[in-house]
């Protein structure tokens, strides 16, 4: 199947403008160049069979006739002209000789532990993927693209060399089999994409208009100066920064009203009025896609850590957490090891969708408020407008859905409370948003759930009913104090921790959650000893993705030498928030950056490898002169109960992107 389909690959992905300094127009010049080069080793055409078939039989007759370049002896590897056949007739030839054999073979389709089509010219990044799409999409149910081809091409005579002059020849006026050039290349692309989910099946029909005038994938990109299926978040983040230099006017008075609604509706977060750009974080369905398969198999391989935390002590000491921790860790057991709530921070190329790991948290996740009220502002904008022309915009949905998930797990406790009352706790002076707790609390309520807001400190136990400071009973709790807080006030809040010690309230943000929030996670789950839950593909995705992280002791010190090369780490302290403490190398003098690695050492810091973050354009309007300048970015994804669920964007100019620190919070939003 893949034979006939050879000269249509090749005129889709062929790119060759210019040869030996002149304009090239002969299409399929890269073919023409590599069958010249080595016919023995290169053309297969003597062993297809007549409709283009190539068995294992076949393909062992055409390697057995084939020279060999170099082959290996006992003194070494030497020139040959002997074939493959001659070779195995003087030795048996164990799997790397075997190996070594096959990799003198350069057909257009080579068999070695896998199979090799080398038919494709280079391509920019978006019409490799969209080529590797449809390669997926005809391959991925190949029973299927061969009863296509015999179905429609019938019994006609396959001529491989045949078929690639017609094309040489005649270009996008070439007939294959029959059939036009144009129709067969339009019918592959529909073919393969009837196998794709829906978003890749998009991105790769949006090239089919061009193609049906062309043929090919460098001279079908579709326009990108518009916002469609095959834009990137950074294709999109350009077509905002473009819209707003086109209407300069319009968007700094909508700019404006945009603060000045945010100020006079008088939500806060962090004690200060919600700072937000005026352009938002408008993310493709594709990082839409990416995101819900990160977040998702980060909170699944937390919940497996917490499941070995709790049966294996080897596995525990890799933490180093304070007794107490460990004691509320291994008595939370009520709703066994659920996440109720994760935001997976992360660094992500929004052109590429790479990403990496910054930290996880689960106690007292917050953002949710800041997200909802700059949402609420871009709606109403005209870039909100202008992106509606061509699609539409959704929104993530942080409230309703984890008030839902907690109820659900709260269910699932063993708690037999028909009426459940909640309580949103906290040390209330230290709340990131007294609004965000009211928006939880109506949430709860309009679900006929009582739920207040309460001071942990104030909370009253009697050995049966947890009670808030007015006497009203409390069933369960949604958490919002940290662990380190709740550690440094500890006498304090004992009627709190005995009730969830005697299972008397079902916690949701419970102490288990803590492995995963602690940064102590970003060292332990690189332990090799992790192979023994987690799946290969968690383990790729945590080497792959996770920046290597170490506890700051003198022993790691010497290891990866950080002293030398501050450029190239990051301290963080294992249990602050809000970006407190930590210290970038590339921040700071020598000087500051040795002083500090000497002063924090042994103090319960981490050494994490630097990620430069990603840049996106933005614009800020309080600004003595507002001006389109790049951000460097943080991504937060949330899933409740190990779903995705939305996103948390912070930008800053500055490296260290916190709000707390000069940052600002952005309107996240997909676009599709």
């Amino acid at each position: 199947a893949m034979y006939r389909l050879l000269p249509i690959l090749a005129y889709l992905t062929d790119n060759l403008p210019v040869f030996e300094g002149q304009p090239n127009t002969e299409p399929l010049m890269r073919m023409k160049i590599w069958q010249k080069t080595d016919p023995p080793r290169v053309d297969v055409s003597p062993y297809l069979a007549d409709d283009g078939g190539m068995t294992f039989e076949r393909y062992l007759d055409f390697a057995e006739h084939a020279p060999v370049i170099v082959k290996k002896t006992e003194s070494g590897e030497v020139y040959s002209t002997e074939t493959i056949g001659e070779l195995m007739e003087e030795k048996v030839y164990d799997d790397e000789g075997l190996s070594h054999l096959m990799s003198m073979l350069f057909p257009y389709i080579r068999l070695k532990s896998f199979l090799e089509i080398r038919v494709a010219d280079a391509m920019p990044y978006r019409e490799v993927r969209a080529y590797l799409l449809l390669m997926q999409g005809l391959l991925s149910n190949l029973d299927r693209t061969e009863r296509h081809l015999t179905r429609w091409l019938g019994d006609t005579h396959f001529d491989l060399e045949e078929a690639v002059n017609e094309i040489r020849t005649n270009g996008f006026d070439a007939v294959l089999y029959g059939e036009s050039l144009p129709d067969l290349i339009t019918e592959y692309v529909d073919l393969a994409a009837s196998q794709l989910d829906p978003l890749d099946a998009a991105y790769l029909l949006a090239y089919r208009p061009g193609l049906s005038q062309n043929g090919r994938f460098v001279l079908s990109r579709p326009d990108t100066s518009v916002p469609g299926a095959v834009s990137t978040t950074a294709e999109l983040n350009a077509f905002s920064c473009a819209y707003v230099a086109s209407h300069p006017e319009e968007s700094r008075e909508s700019g404006l009203k945009m603060l000045q609604n945010l100020k006079d509706n008088g939500i806060t977060a962090g004690g200060h009025p919600i700072r937000g750009v005026y352009i938002p974080k408008v993310y493709s369905a594709r990082a839409g896609e990416n995101f819900r398969s990160v977040s998702e198999k980060v909170a699944s391989i937390g919940c497996k850590a917490i499941a070995e935390f709790r049966k294996d002590e080897a596995f525990r000491r890799l933490f180093g957490f304070d007794e107490r921790v460990t004691e509320l860790i291994l008595a939370d057991t009520l709703i066994g090891d659920h996440i109720p709530i994760l935001r997976t921070d992360i660094f992500y190329n929004e052109k590429t969708g790479d990403y990496r790991i910054c930290e996880l948290n689960t106690d007292g996740s917050s953002g949710m408020i800041e997200s909802l009220e700059l949402l609420r502002q871009f709606r109403k904008t005209p870039l909100a407008a202008a992106f509606r022309k061509y699609g539409s915009l959704k929104k993530f949905e942080l409230f309703d859905s984890l008030v839902e998930k907690y109820l659900a797990l709260f269910h699932k406790s063993g708690i037999d409370r028909p009426e459940p009352h909640f309580a949103i706790v906290d040390f209330l002076e230290k709340a990131s948003s007294l609004d965000e707790f009211e928006l939880y609390r109506a949430n709860f309520e309009a679900k006929g759930v009582p739920c207040v807001i309460a001071d942990i400190r104030e909370l009253q136990f009697d050995g049966e009913v947890l009670r808030d400071k007015n006497g009203g009973e409390i069933h369960a709790i949604y958490r919002r104090a940290v662990t380190s807080d709740i550690l440094e006030h500890w006498d304090e809040v004992q009627p709190f921790v005995e009730a969830f010690k005697a299972h008397k309230v079902c916690l949701l943000g419970g102490f288990a959650t803590q492995v995963v929030h602690d940064k102590a996670f970003l060292t332990a789950i690189r332990d090799p000893m992790c192979a023994s839950f987690l799946t290969e593909e968690e383990m790729r995705l945590i080497n792959d993705h996770l920046p290597v992280t170490a506890a700051l002791n003198d022993m790691n010190c010497a290891l990866y030498e950080p002293y030398s090369e501050k450029d190239k780490w990051v301290l963080k302290p294992r249990s602050a928030y809000g970006s407190a403490g930590v210290v970038i190398g590339k921040n700071v003098t020598q000087e500051a950056w040795s002083e500090a690695l000497c002063s924090l050492i042994d103090k319960d810091y981490l050494l994490q490898a630097y990620v430069e973050p990603w840049q996106s354009c933005h614009i800020d309007y309080t600004a003595e002169v507002p001006s389109l300048e790049n951000y460097y970015n943080m991504t937060g994804l949330y899933t409740f109960d190990g779903e995705f669920a939305g996103v948390y964007s912070r930008v800053s100019r500055h490296k260290l992107i916190s709000t707390g620190r000069g940052g600002f919070d952005a309107a996240s939003v997909m676009f599709r």
